[in-house]
């Protein structure tokens, strides 16, 4: 597996039950991560979301996150179920937005120009066997100073064909099986694929058109735990 980039561990945030428990860093709870999307009228212009997993934030009344600031300590952030929006179609997934002061939080959004389509798929020729890299919260050494995101590797087992039946809310959704190396505490975790193709811009090669800059990672989707 190539190295990746340390900026990706400031993408993760962690998730607890109560103020409290982030505070001691208790060992409940999970992860998220940040994303960003323009604002339609003004691109120059952004919000930043929270993502997570649906069952997440459905595991306690009021879902505390937890971010890292630039001066090594964390803010803490209340929020109440009702405050994150689910996936209409029941897919495993809560998003929240967040204000962020940059200047003081340590973090990294991605846009949703990364997030996997099949149009990326096929440019990127993204199969079985390519590598899957998530960041998240490793229970057993939350940090008490500060989010220590861990990062776990695997692989993709297969590509997302027809919707799998989800267990937790009976929707059926499309989704990669992938074999990862995963624990408790990751669920909410942004899961990368390593492209080697966008990394050595074989992609644009492939079309004819000239050397472009493209990111070594590609946002897929967020996993629910085994």
């Amino acid at each position: 597996m190539p190295r990746i980039a340390d900026a990706y561990i400031d993408n993760a945030i962690y998730i607890y039950s109560t103020a409290e428990d982030a505070e001691m860093g208790k060992g409940i709870g999970g992860s998220g991560f940040f994303v960003h999307v323009p604002f339609p009228n003004n691109r120059k212009f952004q919000q930043t979301y929270v993502v997570t997993n649906r069952h997440v934030v459905h595991s306690t009344a009021t879902p505390v996150i937890r971010l890292n600031r630039i001066d090594g300590f964390t803010n803490s952030l209340a929020t109440r179920q009702e405050d994150w929006t689910l996936h209409p179609d029941g897919d495993d997934v809560a998003v929240l937005p967040i204000p962020l002061n940059r200047n003081e939080v340590r973090c990294m959004s991605i846009g949703m120009e990364l997030f996997v389509t099949q149009k990326l798929i096929e440019d990127e020729d993204i199969g079985i066997g390519d590598d899957i890299i998530m960041v998240g919260r490793f229970i057993g050494h939350d940090g008490r100073q500060r989010n220590t995101p861990a990062v776990r590797f695997g692989n993709i087992a297969m590509m997302p064909h027809e919707k799998i039946k989800a267990a937790t809310t009976g929707s059926e959704q499309e989704g990669f099986l992938v074999e990862l190396r995963s624990m408790p505490g990751y669920s909410g975790s942004a899961v990368y694929i390593y492209s080697p193709y966008a990394m050595h811009d074989m992609s644009a090669r492939r079309k004819g058109q000239p050397f472009r800059s493209r990111p070594a990672f590609l946002h897929s989707t967020n996993k629910r735990k085994k």
